[in-house]
């Protein structure tokens, strides 16, 4: 009886634990490396926001500040162009990142090309996150 103990257990303890044990492991995902991911991911909407409610609350006082039609339309005319340089900028923002990830994914890619494909991506999200500050500058 001991001999089937001492053999038996020691697999029944190993099979519980590698059932076990992952689910776990994976029970709770690190939230640090959630909320660096979050706040990266979500940076071009904040930016976002930010102008348009800034459009916005020019637009719904300007009677308050004072604005004439003129500055009025302005506004507005700025309004929509960056809206639309915001959906070209977000458009190259993607293709920047198909040609990061196909390039990571290739095996035989040259390490050169994908530093640059990452500083390519990277630039496209500078240049979405600048157009906005420039316009609220300009209005």
């Amino acid at each position: 009886m001991s001999i089937i103990h001492s053999r038996i257990m020691p697999v029944f303890v190993m099979g519980a634990l590698l059932i076990g044990v992952p689910g776990l492991v994976f029970a709770e995902p690190n939230e640090g490396m959630h909320r660096g991911y979050r706040s990266e991911h979500h940076q071009g909407t904040t930016d976002r926001h930010m102008v348009s409610h800034t459009f916005h609350s020019l637009l719904r006082h300007a009677k308050d500040l004072g604005l004439s039609e003129q500055q009025v339309e302005k506004l507005k005319s700025l309004m929509t162009d960056y809206k639309k340089a915001r959906i070209r900028d977000k458009a190259e923002v993607k293709l920047a990142e198909v040609d990061f990830q196909r390039l990571v994914h290739d095996q035989k890619a040259d390490m050169a090309a994908i530093e640059d494909a990452v500083r390519k991506s990277e630039a496209a999200r500078n240049k979405l996150r600048l157009d906005g500050i420039r316009t609220l500058r300009e209005a």
